[in-house]
């Protein structure tokens, strides 16, 4: 259970956010929505340690988590990916996700057996040995996607994964976010693309300015007038 507290942070006089406060469940796809700029990518920053909050507290499974430093959190438990990839693209295919298999493996055997079997878990086998700057960066978000899962997360936090994939790739991740659902994972997920976000959240919290608008059942809170306004203006 990931619970997000009062979190705000501020840029100097710039309020990015303020009193944002929500849980994301084991077994749960908890989806961040609203529009751009509103404060989204900040919110999985600061629960990922590569920010620290003005005020509020991140707990996971109850352990307070709140400022430590992005290894730290990963130790504890919570992978990401990110919206510009976080492979080093000199790395192979193989490479990148065998290192984040380290969190878990007691050995680069078992690394590599973690590895094998989550590229092959997303059809990306034939790939290994390709550096992640050269493969198109489609298919780096599914690796990206892939070396975050590998290092079996309490909670796995995707940002955008699935931009800029085709309706068949991102049918692929979808059934892989449900896989991970399925073992017990909490994952929350920034996602623009509503094939997804219909396909797969079991809630949703919506952003707007830095604060929450609603949250609730996706039917339920994509019906709510403060969002359709944040969407598409005030008519």
């Amino acid at each position: 259970m990931l619970e997000v507290t009062a979190i705000a942070k501020n840029f100097g006089g710039l309020k990015v956010l303020q009193d944002v406060s929500f849980t994301a469940g084991s077994g749960m796809v908890t989806a961040l929505i609203g529009p751009n700029g509103a404060g989204k990518s900040t919110l999985v920053n600061l629960i990922a340690g590569v920010l620290r909050p003005t005020n509020g507290t991140v707990l996971l499974d109850g352990v307070d988590i709140t400022g430590m430093s992005p290894v730290k959190v990963f130790e504890a438990g919570v992978a990401r990916t990110f919206q510009v990839s976080g492979n080093v693209s000199e790395l192979n295919v193989f490479e990148c996700v065998a290192l984040a298999a380290y969190r878990r493996a007691r050995g680069y055997r078992e690394a590599n057996r973690l590895a094998r079997e989550q590229l092959e878990r997303f059809d990306l086998w034939q790939y290994r040995r390709e550096a992640i700057g050269d493969i198109p960066s489609a298919m780096v978000r599914i690796v990206d996607f892939a070396r975050g899962l590998v290092s079996q997360p309490k909670v796995l936090l995707l940002d955008e994964v699935m931009a800029g994939l085709t309706p068949h790739e991102v049918d692929i991740v979808i059934e892989r976010v449900r896989e991970c659902r399925a073992e017990g994972i909490a994952i929350v997920m920034i996602e623009h693309v509503m094939q997804a976000v219909n396909a797969l959240a079991d809630k949703a919290v919506v952003l707007n300015h830095g604060r929450i608008v609603t949250e609730g059942a996706l039917a339920e809170v994509t019906a709510h007038p403060d969002v359709r306004e944040a969407y598409l203006g005030a008519a």
